[in-house]
């Protein structure tokens, strides 16, 4: 069984004393998952930033929601381009492999350091 990579949170946030102090903590996790977001639309998808609070509205707001539940359907709802869900989509592909290369490898090296 392998296990899907969890959204990196920033470690700087306090811990929630009282319930003001969780409503500020989920609004600078809800920030920095955009944030995360926009940078990999930026990065990944020719400037497409402009996606991100579209997504983080549809409930899509941390990458790894993005990489496991985005589908093109979803974008076709939300009137994204043609072209613009191609990018998305070819981008997300691109990094879902990435992370699947990178889970393998950290397993092989534990495998190996088994032996």
């Amino acid at each position: 069984l392998v296990n899907k990579p969890q959204a990196v949170l920033p470690t700087t946030i306090p811990l929630a004393t009282d319930d003001s102090d969780a409503g500020q903590q989920q609004t600078l996790i809800s920030t920095t998952n955009n944030a995360k977001i926009e940078e990999f639309l930026a990065e990944n998808c020719n400037n497409l930033q402009k996606y991100a609070s579209v997504f983080v509205e549809q409930g899509f707001d941390s990458l790894e929601s993005l990489m496991q539940d985005l589908e093109e359907d979803d974008l076709l709802q939300m009137k994204v381009p043609t072209g613009h869900r191609k990018r998305i989509m070819r981008a997300l592909n691109t990094l879902k492999k990435t992370e699947e290369m990178r889970i393998m490898r950290a397993l092989n090296t534990l495998k190996k350091n088994e032996e």
